[in-house]
């Protein structure tokens, strides 16, 4: 902790296999546009990837703008006339711990002034064309707000839209005391969701539809067997209620082929009235995720 800044730097180098294993189950700058249903993916694909442990796979994209990333920070330095570094940061609040940031680039001034933050970004066409309007797109904002909330001490985040030096957009992304907290509070609910492995709802483009003729008639045949099971599981325990009531809830009776017995078993556990889990993380004590399917109408 630096207390001059109230930054948190954590000592790992951005894409090394240290770094990779910090990360899990914490919500980086990159994801804060998901988790607003405004990013690449949706809140519910983000969940899965980070339960299951997914990397996303560089497209040609992605891995040019890993290759660009040094190359307009240099040119940033020496336009500025600064020392842009990347780091990897966490909340300042040691409760908020799960919330962290991997900046492109910081530069710490040696006066009072408020730390300098870049978020370095070699986009496509629709979103460069933005920023040379002067326009953040969101999700990209988003990302700006997040890394905002973990340096209370900076005051923006310089965006830096670049396609060569010819054609660059650099835009102040300044603090927002409206929507920073209505983030960080999203963001905070996905991550209780996260831990306690509630996935969110789907969005609509979650589902892929199907229209093969073969499997529709499979779907609807599945959804027929289980109305009907539905409708013979409730008739059941109707008839259970009134076969323990007609015998005048003995312990053991026999009618006919039929055993009726009354079975008494241990009440669960209530873990949280343990004091010695409370506050203890129980995460290193599960076993790996269990996948099943769910089908619903």
């Amino acid at each position: 902790m630096i207390k001059k800044t109230l930054i948190r730097f954590v000592d790992l180098v951005q894409g090394s296999q240290g770094w990779k294993e910090f990360r899990k189950f914490k919500i980086g700058s990159s994801m804060a546009a998901s988790i607003r249903g405004v990013g690449f993916k949706t809140p519910l694909q983000l969940f899965e990837d980070i339960v299951e442990d997914k990397e996303t796979p560089a497209n040609e994209a992605m891995k040019r703008g890993s290759e660009m990333e040094p190359v307009i920070r240099d040119w940033l330095n020496r336009k500025h006339g600064v020392q842009f570094k990347p780091a990897v940061v966490q909340h300042s609040n040691l409760e908020y711990d799960w919330h962290i940031s991997s900046l492109d680039g910081i530069h710490l001034f040696d006066d009072d002034r408020p730390p300098l933050i870049t978020e370095i970004k070699y986009p496509g066409k629709i979103d460069h064309e933005m920023a040379m309007d002067g326009v953040v797109p969101e999700k990209y904002r988003m990302q700006c707000l997040h890394i905002l909330e973990d340096i209370p001490s900076a005051e923006a985040v310089l965006y830096c839209s670049y396609q060569n030096e010819n054609s660059v957009a650099e835009i102040l992304v300044p603090r927002d005391s409206y929507e920073m907290p209505i983030q960080f509070a999203e963001e905070l609910k996905f991550f209780q969701k996260l831990i306690s492995f509630r996935p969110p709802e789907p969005m609509e483009k979650d589902w892929i539809e199907f229209s093969d003729p073969t499997i529709i008639s499979k779907a609807n045949t599945y959804t027929f067997i289980q109305d009907q099971i539905r409708e013979l599981e409730a008739d059941a325990e109707r008839i259970k209620a009134e076969l323990v009531e007609g015998t005048g809830c003995v312990s053991r009776a026999k009618i006919g082929n039929l055993k009726v017995q009354k079975v008494i078993r241990q009440g669960n556990v209530d873990y949280s009235k343990i004091e010695a889990l409370k506050g203890l993380d129980l995460n290193p004590y599960r076993k790996a995720p269990m996948t099943s399917w769910r089908l619903s109408s």
